[in-house]
């Protein structure tokens, strides 16, 4: 028995995988798709397979996002977007420099790091 560790590929999934994907979890035929955003059945399945190497346009992303029930930030991208008033990786990265400036400028004028929010409620 060999004792090489296994290595496995993961394909990377397309545009057209996520669109396909996204219609067969909500249940949709083709064509029962193609009826409820507005396109005939052979845009679906061209989309799907990848016939021609655009992207399909935002308009049409939209409406089969609304009428699958998936993101448009899904299909796009294949990630899942951050749940509302979840600060983005860069706001994350703003916030810890803004608080290590301040604990810097605490440093340096008060002589150690302390925490004002009591006296700015006081001063409010």
């Amino acid at each position: 028995m060999s004792t090489q560790p296994h290595h496995y590929r993961v394909p990377a999934w397309t545009v057209g995988d996520r669109l396909r994907k996204a219609r067969e979890e909500s249940g949709l035929s083709q064509q029962e798709l193609a009826d409820a955003i507005g396109v005939s059945r052979n845009t679906i399945s061209n989309h799907e397979v990848g016939v021609g190497k655009r992207e399909p346009q935002t308009l049409l992303v939209r409406a089969w996002a609304a009428a699958t029930g998936v993101s448009v930030e899904w299909i796009r991208t294949g990630h899942a977007p951050s749940p509302p008033g979840t600060p983005s990786r860069s706001t994350r990265r703003a916030q810890a420099v803004k608080r290590s400036d301040t604990e810097l400028m605490q440093k340096r004028y008060y002589g150690q790091s302390h925490n004002l929010a009591p006296a700015l409620k006081v001063a409010a």
